[in-house]
């Protein structure tokens, strides 16, 4: 298993004319364990996912709303006169 650390610069990359041949080293040098350090971003100590959600589900519940008040609003057509067919004779 080997750990490969490359720092390059391409300032012609048109000068590139093939792939990096990785080789093993000739001796065992030592390598820089990384860190990682994740944070999770929050806004007065609520994620900002969380937000994000709500956000959109409010919008969402707003859009529905008005759409059913728009409904309400349209003029209906008033029924058919009703007619009653004369007795049979």
């Amino acid at each position: 298993m080997f750990i490969t650390a490359s720092e390059q610069s391409f300032p012609r990359p048109e000068l590139i004319d093939g792939d990096h041949d990785l080789r093993a080293a000739a001796t065992d040098t030592p390598y820089r364990t990384l860190t990682y350090r994740n944070e999770l971003l929050t806004v007065g100590g609520v994620p900002a996912w969380v937000l994000t959600v709500l956000g959109a589900m409010l919008v969402t519940a707003a859009a529905a709303l008005s759409a059913s008040r728009w409904r309400r609003r349209r003029p209906v057509p008033p029924p058919p006169p009703i007619t009653v067919p004369p007795p049979l004779a």
